[in-house]
């Protein structure tokens, strides 16, 4: 019975790992004239755009570690973080929550209690989207879409919140636990100086992401978005990309993306740095992945060769 154990979580694993090859080579191949031809005049701004990226995600799985590892400790933050970079590959395949649920599977089979890691993804949403719609708003106040006193109206509510943390935050667990029998018992409050802490983390990393497609804008001769622009336009693509049905946000982000460079650039030149820009985010996780896990079989084998 173990071996036959054995041999479905073989079968999975590489059934899983052929499925997401599957749908990622079939976005490239179905733009791959315009991939190649960019390829051959890549230069250094691009694949420094790509190391700074990976940055970015190294940044967003270290928060993920410190979220989970509150109040008690569940993982040490190089496992976490490798985990949560290990996991994002699942994204690509259809149904959009296979990156958490292989998430949490990992995790499990580390140690981590099923309460902290629901606790965890539930205020790693709520805070992505707080710091999306932030960006969001202050690119849109650029382009002269919104008012800045709209923008500072809305941000009160920051202090207002801050104030009340505790009491909405009971309010919100009570309505989860009401409505999502499985999440009855599991404990979601969070302190509210860790939540606001790691608003400032996120806010920070995607800096690091505006900087790196502002790196990648470079290196297609695009001068006239600056990094914050670069921020706010990728993270409402982002946002935009949740609803889509496809893996990954796959058509609909690369539209919202284009649609939003197509405001201060040419729409051709808009719609090719859309489908660069989803294999420069791929690039950037397979450069990560393979840092992290390369560090971790060369530990793994250390730590044998003591023993």
């Amino acid at each position: 019975m173990t071996r036959v154990n054995k041999a479905v979580r073989l079968f999975l694993k590489y059934a899983l790992i052929l499925a997401i090859v599957y749908f990622i080579g079939r976005f490239i191949w179905i733009d791959r004239v315009q991939i190649f031809h960019y390829f051959e005049h890549a230069g250094f701004i691009f694949y420094g755009s790509v190391m700074v990226f990976s940055l970015f995600l190294l940044i967003q799985a270290w928060i993920w570690s410190g979220l989970l590892n509150t109040p008690i400790q569940q993982l040490g933050v190089f496992r976490g973080t490798t985990i949560y970079v290990n996991s994002q590959f699942a994204k690509y395949l259809p149904g959009a929550i296979w990156n958490l649920v292989g998430r949490m599977m990992l995790a499990h089979k580390y140690g981590a209690t099923f309460s902290a890691q629901v606790k965890s993804i539930y205020y790693e949403n709520v805070l992505l989207v707080s710091v999306a719609v932030t960006y969001g708003l202050i690119l849109l106040v650029k382009l002269e879409f919104v008012a800045w006193p709209v923008f500072i109206v809305l941000y009160t509510g920051v202090g207002i919140i801050y104030r009340y943390y505790d009491s909405i935050g009971d309010r919100v667990e009570r309505f989860i636990h009401n409505h999502v029998s499985k999440l009855a018992h599991v404990r979601l409050i969070y302190p509210r100086k860790a939540f606001f802490a790691n608003f400032f983390y996120y806010m920070i990393s995607h800096l690091f992401m505006g900087v790196a497609f502002w790196m990648l804008l470079r290196s297609f001769g695009v001068s006239n978005i600056d990094v914050i622009e670069a921020a706010g336009i990728l993270v409402l693509a982002w946002l935009i990309g949740l609803i889509s049905p496809l893996p990954g946000g796959l058509g609909l982000r690369e539209g919202a993306l284009a649609f939003l460079l197509a405001l201060q650039i040419d729409w051709e030149l808009a719609y090719r740095i859309a489908i660069i820009a989803r294999l420069w985010s791929l690039l950037a996780e397979i450069l990560i992945f393979s840092i992290l896990n390369a560090t971790d079989y060369i530990g793994r084998r250390v730590r044998l060769i003591w023993q």
